[in-house]
C-alpha cells in the first residue's frame, strides 16, 4: 500500500506505522536496483496502547524496548526491499544502543504519543551483490520533540550459516553444562520477584527471580524464560527482545535494592546491548548486575549506571550497559 507515492503502511502488533523512503539516489530506486549506499527513511506512528508488555506498569514513561522491537521488525523489510537481501536470510540484531536525550518528552500522555523515527541505513560488508549486514542510525521525536538517539547493527545469515551457528552455540552450551562460574552462587532462586520491583504490574510479565547479593556489591538473578509469551516471537533461541526486557528488569531491581531508587518512579534512560551468542531457552540463564555510583542528571534526578552480563554456565551470551533514572 503506497502513501504519497513512495511510502509503505506497516502493521505490526498493536500499532500501524507509516514508512517513507527518502533516497538520495532516486534513479536507482526507480530502476528497481538494490542500493549500495546510505538510504534514509522516516517512520511515523503512535506508541502502542494495548501491548501485553510495554503497557504494563506504572504508566509514567514509555519503554525503550519499543524502539528495539521497531528496528527488529523494520530490519528485514528494509533489507529485502531496498538492499536486495534474499528473503531466506535471517536478520539478527546483535548490537542495540539507545540514549534518552530529553526524559520529559518520553512521558506517557493520556491522549497517546506520536513517535517519529528518522533513520539512516548503511550497507556493510557487501558480498554477492547484497550486504551481509545493515547499520542503523536513528533519531526519535515524541510529538515533534527530540527525545532519543541511537544505533543498531543487524546481520543477515544464510540458512546454512544460521543452522551452523545454531548447532555450534548449542554444542558449546551443552559442553559447559556441568561447569559453574566460580564467582557465581551455585544455586539461585527461581521464585519471581514482585512485579512492582521491576516496573511491571502483572506477575506473568516478570522475567527475573529473587536475587542473590554478592560482594562488590553485585546482584545476580535467574532469568525466567517463559515457554510462550504474547510479546515475544516464537524462535528456536531465546528472543533478543526478551533478553533486553530481562536486562531492563534486572537493572531496575539492582538500582532499587542496591542504590535505593524507587522502581515505580524509575525508567531506563539509556541502554547499550551486545549479543555474543545464542541463549538456549531450555538451559538456566542468569544475569549479573554491577551497579555504579549514584549520580545526578542535569535536572537533579538520581541516576545509576549499571553493567550487566547474561550467562549460561559461564558462557556469556550478552553484555549490556544501562542507566536507570528516578523521576521526582
Amino acid at each position: 500500500m503506497l502513501q504519497d507515492g513512495l511510502g509503505d503502511v506497516l502493521e505490526r502488533g498493536t500499532a500501524i506505522r507509516h514508512l517513507v523512503h527518502q533516497s538520495p539516489d532516486w534513479d536507482r530506486y526507480l530502476l528497481e536496483t538494490p542500493s549500495t549506499g546510505e538510504e534514509r527513511f522516516t517512520l511515523a506512528g503512535r506508541m502502542p496502547d494495548h501491548h501485553p508488555l510495554f503497557n504494563d506498569g506504572p504508566g509514567t514513561f514509555h519503554d525503550l524496548q519499543v524502539v528495539a522491537e521497531l528496528i527488529g521488525e523494520l530490519g528485514e523489510f528494509v533489507g529485502q526491499r531496498y538492499f536486495g537481501i534474499a528473503a531466506a536470510r535471517t536478520g539478527l540484531c546483535y548490537r542495540f544502543d539507545l540514549a534518552v536525550t530529553e526524559l520529559d518528552h518520553w512521558r506517557v500522555e493520556p491522549a497517546g504519543n506520536r513517535l517519529t523515527t528518522r533513520l539512516r541505513v548503511l550497507p556493510v560488508h557487501e558480498f554477492g551483490g547484497a550486504p551481509r549486514s545493515l547499520a542503523f542510525h536513528y533519531e526519535l521525536e515524541m510529538d515533534g520533540a527530540p527525545c532519543c538517539t541511537g544505533s543498531a547493527d543487524i546481520v543477515f545469515l544464510t540458512p546454512v550459516l544460521s543452522r551452523s551457528y545454531s548447532r555450534l552455540s548449542r554444542g558449546r552450551a551443552l559442553a559447559l553444562l556441568q561447569q559453574q562460574d566460580a564467582e557465581d552462587p551455585p544455586r539461585l532462586s527461581t521464585e519471581p520477584v514482585a512485579p512492582l520491583l521491576v516496573g511491571r504490574g502483572k506477575p506473568a510479565n516478570v522475567l527475573v527471580a529473587e536475587p542473590a547479593l554478592l560482594t562488590g556489591p553485585r546482584l545476580v538473578t535467574q532469568v525466567l524464560v517463559p515457554e510462550s509469551h504474547p510479546a515475544f516471537p516464537e524462535q528456536q533461541h531465546t528472543p533478543g527482545l526478551l533478553l533486553l526486557e530481562a536486562v531492563r528488569q534486572a537493572a531496575l531491581l539492582a538500582a532499587g535494592q542496591v542504590r535505593g531508587l524507587d522502581p515505580e518512579r524509575s525508567t531506563l534512560a539509556g541502554v547499550r546491548m551486545h549479543h555474543r551468542g545464542y541463549a538456549e531457552p531450555d538451559l538456566p540463564l542468569r544475569c549479573s548486575v554491577l551497579p555504579g555510583v549514584l549520580e545526578r542528571d542535569t535536572a537533579g534526578r538520581p541516576v545509576v549506571p549499571l553493567t550487566l552480563t547474561l550467562t549460561q554456565h559461564g558462557r556469556t551470551v550478552a553484555q549490556a550497559g544501562a542507566t536507570v533514572v528516578q523521576d521526582f
